[in-house]
């Protein structure tokens, strides 16, 4: 898959400011690359926003466990779309995009990423699902946590080059349809009503549940995947 005129057009302008500070471009890999900068604030939130009501209203966790459902499938469905698409190389490895190499950061580093297709971007689908989920419960928390994936967890990875905006644009599109999509099937299967009784019964079993959950978020399922992998090359 080639990249399109959208996607070479924001890649070149971004091109002009690579060369401006080593410094900056060190901050932005930090904050891009840290798995901490990207889950941690917004998991922050949705904890706030779990233990934010003392009188144990269920409508906000019933959402918010609703919103962990359409992540989950967000991640599939990216994943599913990767592997169907045609591939798609990174902007970082595409020499024939003739970009300017990033001051101060070592060429192709991230060699892990040279066999994965770039397009959709599971971290956009991931994190945009999260942050539509926590918009549904708080208007204002959410377009801080919609702002926040937008300007700290998807445009560094752009200026990086390990995505192009389409990439971007098309995780997000995924993530927040696969949330609206899972709230729509509660409201019409009542899906979430399972959720509740062993939120009531068992919560101290589903609260563990949920902050384990919580942590691969964080992580971005970084365990989950090497588990996967170990048993994809044992089978």
């Amino acid at each position: 898959m080639e990249p399109n005129a959208f996607d070479m057009a924001i890649m070149h302008w971004l091109d002009q400011y690579v060369q401006v500070s080593a410094s900056f471009n060190h901050i932005v890999k930090h904050i891009s690359l840290n798995n901490a900068f990207k889950g941690f604030p917004l998991m922050l939130a949705f904890w706030y926003l779990w233990f934010s009501d003392p009188q144990g209203e269920y409508q906000k966790r019933r959402i918010l466990m609703v919103t962990l459902v359409g992540a989950f499938l967000a991640m599939a469905l990216a994943l599913a779309v990767n592997l169907s698409m045609p591939f798609k190389v990174r902007p970082y490895v595409n020499d024939e995009l003739g970009l300017t190499p990033l001051l101060g950061l070592p060429e192709k580093s991230h060699t892990g990423l040279f066999f994965v297709s770039s397009f959709p971007s599971d971290t956009s689908a991931l994190f945009f699902a999260i942050s539509i989920g926590l918009f549904y419960v708080s208007r204002r928390i959410g377009w801080l946590a919609l702002l926040y994936t937008l300007v700290v967890i998807a445009m560094p990875r752009v200026y990086l080059r390990l995505h192009y905006p389409t990439d971007i644009i098309a995780g997000a599109a995924i993530g927040i349809a696969s949330v609206a999509f899972c709230r729509w099937a509660d409201e019409k299967l009542r899906y979430g009503d399972w959720m509740e009784v062993l939120l009531r019964r068992l919560p101290a079993l589903s609260h563990a549940l949920l902050f384990f959950v919580s942590y691969q978020i964080i992580d971005l399922f970084y365990t989950l995947r090497l588990i996967a992998g170990g048993l994809a090359k044992a089978l």
